[in-house]
């Protein structure tokens, strides 16, 4: 019946409990939400290459509000209090990329979508920490390599290697394993 999954996942089961009164069947749910798990595969991708390391502006403003948002990281990638997107600005993108799945989705949809995007998210936050403080004795070759890739977007090119969770979208764009940046670069 579910229930003893509902209570330790709570997000995606509230949203497939909603999904069943929007007359979204069990099969239907389920592909929705292995979109969604999907989804935010590629949003990892994305806003890891394109907002966290975008440099727009060389404004004293800017700056810190990027080294607040992710550059913090870079630059002790071993603290394991930092390895989490701030509270704040996560909440205010989760809302954003939320509103948008409400608003291009059908609406009988949208909470099975949200539900695997939300546990993609938990998925790639446990995978960050542990390639940061677990990955090395790991007897998975994948996830070893992983953890190469991530400790080579850290230490060696943060130019290439931007997916923590997958190599799937670094492979899809050219960036995994990218050149190492030149001297004047």
């Amino acid at each position: 019946n579910g229930t003893a999954l509902r209570s330790e996942v709570p997000t995606p089961s509230m949203c497939e409990g909603s999904s069943d009164l929007r007359g979204l069947g069990r099969h239907e749910f389920a592909w929705h939400f292995a979109a969604g798990i999907a989804l935010w595969s590629f949003l990892e991708y994305v806003l890891h290459r394109f907002v966290f390391h975008l440099v727009v502006d060389t404004t004293p403003a800017w700056i810190t509000v990027h080294f607040l948002m992710h550059g913090l990281h870079h630059k002790f990638p071993l603290d394991r209090t930092r390895l989490v997107f701030p509270p704040l600005p996560a909440a205010i993108l989760a809302s954003i990329i939320y509103g948008v799945i409400l608003l291009v989705v059908p609406f009988r949809s949208a909470p099975a979508i949200i539900a695997g995007g939300t546990l993609g998210y938990v998925c790639y936050d446990l995978m960050h920490y542990y390639l940061h403080h677990g990955a090395t004795t790991s007897r998975l070759p994948y996830v070893r390599a992983l953890q190469r890739a991530h400790t080579s977007h850290h230490y060696v090119n943060p130019t290439s290697d931007f997916g923590i969770s997958s190599k799937v979208w670094d492979t899809a764009f050219g960036t995994l394993h990218g050149p190492k940046p030149s001297a004047d670069s």
